[in-house]
């Protein structure tokens, strides 16, 4: 059996999604899942439906990227512009507060938002609250496209995928409220 034939097998990609395979057969796996479109398919359906596949990818050709760039688009490296997004918050030990979220502080930031570590009280469970970023505020497209990645993150249930909480809009800005995860980023797998 060649390289190709063994790598060619649906047990072998179910085993790739449980994490069961050795590092050395990942890593063969991954390396031929970048000439083997037929696996990729198999890896794809085994993680969501055609339907729902074609609902992600709706969303990045939505809006094309000269929609979403901005001249005006601030020092994300600056912590008062984070702080400048929050409200004020009663405790010292927090950054400020979102809605009913004690923020105690930043996960990180893409190119349409931020994602702050956020305390739920009323339930007693840290959170991750994405935000969109304040120079897309004005931005229809991009809200459109943040509250339409929300709508199909909800209607999925798996392991590999986050859970969305909440939904909501404050003041014109758009709120996303996830289950936090620990582990790896991925900047550190792809790293590796």
């Amino acid at each position: 059996m060649n390289d190709k034939t063994s790598l060619c097998r649906p047990d072998q990609i179910q085993e790739f999604m449980s994490g069961n395979l050795s590092e050395e057969d990942a890593v063969r796996l991954e390396n031929h899942l970048d000439g083997c479109e037929s696996c990729r398919n198999a890896l794809e359906a085994s993680v969501a439906s055609a339907d729902v596949w074609d609902s992600v990818r709706s969303l990045n050709a939505d809006v094309s990227r000269r929609e979403l760039q901005s001249s005006d688009a601030p020092d994300e490296n600056n912590l008062d512009y984070y702080r400048s997004m929050l409200g004020p918050t009663d405790d010292p030990r927090m950054l400020g507060r979102i809605g009913s979220y004690e923020i105690v502080g930043l996960l990180g930031s893409g190119g349409m938002g931020i994602v702050f570590k956020g305390y739920d009280a009323a339930l007693n469970r840290y959170v991750a609250i994405k935000v969109l970023a304040p120079h897309f505020a004005s931005n229809i497209a991009a809200k459109q496209r943040f509250m339409r990645e929300a709508r199909v993150l909800a209607r999925f249930s798996h392991p590999g995928i986050v859970r969305i909480f909440e939904v909501f809009e404050d003041n014109g800005t758009a709120y996303l409220v996830m289950e936090l995860l620990e582990g790896r980023t991925l900047v550190d797998v792809l790293r590796q």
